[in-house]
């Protein structure tokens, strides 16, 4: 699943910001198109009150910075993290993985944080990071990953 929103926030093409603030069609299939079909996966992107708006259907979005912009790479900071109406919508309609392989056909098995010392009952345990702060740490990540992509591709 972290593949297919990585993937889902790359475009096919270079676009620079000024194109990216005129284009003609909005919605732009990602490189998550590519893997999960036509028509899915794809963001509506516009301008809206002089900035670069992007929605997903799930969240919305604006392009806060330029990172990077030397053809045929542009990397661009963004005000949230862009999460799949296919994978975060009311009724997701994609399975991370085929059916039937074990990886998300299951419930995790409940975290257990006994510990073997006494103490543990006088210290609360650490509150495990929410799937949103992952992504947000994992946005690092994202970006040398869609750099180093676009390079070698």
């Amino acid at each position: 699943m972290k593949a297919v929103v990585l993937r889902f926030h790359v475009l096919h093409s270079y676009y620079p910001l000024g194109s990216l603030e005129s284009i003609v069609n909005p919605v732009q299939p990602t490189l998550a198109t590519e893997s999960m079909g036509a028509g899915r996966f794809t963001l509506n992107i516009s301008k809206l009150n002089g900035s670069v708006a992007i929605d997903t259907g799930v969240v919305q979005a604006t392009v806060t910075q330029t990172v990077c912009d030397q053809n045929p790479v542009a990397i661009f900071g963004v005000s949230r993290v862009l999460l799949p109406r296919e994978l975060f919508g009311k009724n997701p309609s994609v399975s991370p993985t085929k059916p039937g392989t074990g990886k998300f056909d299951r419930a995790p098995s409940p975290i257990s944080y006994a510990s073997s010392s006494s103490d543990y009952l006088s210290q609360p345990p650490a509150p495990a990071p929410s799937f949103g702060a992952k992504i947000r740490g994992e946005l690092d990540v994202l970006s040398i990953c869609i750099a180093l992509y676009l390079l070698v591709c």
